[in-house]
């Protein structure tokens, strides 16, 4: 297991980090936003869901998380 210090966000529209920076990072991911309507709509939906009943939400996941492991 990776015992991480720090966790960062950078916005890449305003450039690229130096390299001195870079060489300090054990784990660089790039995340985009979804850009299909219908999906947004779901994400918006799962997280009032979420919001709504947080326990409930998890236990209507847990077999079809339990499968992926």
């Amino acid at each position: 297991p990776s015992r991480f210090i720090l966790v960062g966000t950078m916005n890449p529209e305003e450039g690229d980090l130096r390299p001195q920076l870079l060489d300090r990072f054990g784990l660089s991911v790039m995340v985009y936003g979804e850009q299909d309507p219908a999906q947004r709509m779901e994400v918006i939906k799962r997280r009032l869901a979420f919001g709504d009943n947080a326990e409930s939400f998890v236990a209507s996941y847990k077999e079809s998380e339990r499968s992926l492991h």
